[in-house]
């Protein structure tokens, strides 16, 4: 059976996701940004997909109350990104580590985010390592509870609290 001859109720999961993120896309463009909704509706003109969208999208669009300021709030909780945050001249990445989140701006350009990226990348990583040292010394706890981070103790990390026994 082809998809086209599916009624509602007959859709595989999978191609309500795809209906549900393209319809999130297009309302949400069309209520917070309208200039770039062209250029989305061309992308689906190309497929014939508008077509079947825009029969679900007259259904729903009542129903879709989303305002820019819950869904940035929803975005930022879910470190999602700002919705169409790859648009304009500067893009900002997130992203949490260790309770603290991150945000890197860098020029929207090809070479502006691959090296925030890579900046980001690094970042994450150095956090993870350096974490169970940092955490080790800030606690100043016995050996039992710092035994995990030995390998990154320093010496002094390590013999600075009477209580630690090697």
């Amino acid at each position: 059976m082809l998809a086209e001859q599916l009624s509602r109720q007959d859709v595989p999961p999978i191609l309500q996701k795809i209906d549900f993120h393209t319809l999130t896309a297009l309302l949400t463009a069309e209520r917070l940004r309208p200039q770039i909704l062209p250029v989305l509706r061309k992308a689906l003109g190309k497929t014939d997909y508008e077509r079947d969208i825009d029969e679900i999208a007259d259904e729903v669009r009542s129903k879709f109350s989303l305002t820019e300021e819950t869904l940035v709030a929803e975005c930022d909780a879910q470190l999602a990104g700002r919705p169409f945050g790859d648009l304009g001249s500067r893009r900002t990445l997130t992203f949490s580590a260790l309770g603290t989140t991150w945000f890197v701006t860098c020029l929207n350009n090809q070479y502006g985010v691959l090296a925030a990226e890579r900046f980001v990348a690094g970042a994450q990583i150095l956090i993870v390592e350096l974490a169970p040292a940092i955490l080790c010394s800030w606690l100043r706890t016995s050996t039992s509870t710092c035994s995990w981070a030995r390998r990154w103790a320093t010496p002094e990390t390590s013999s600075s609290n009477p209580t630690t026994r090697r």
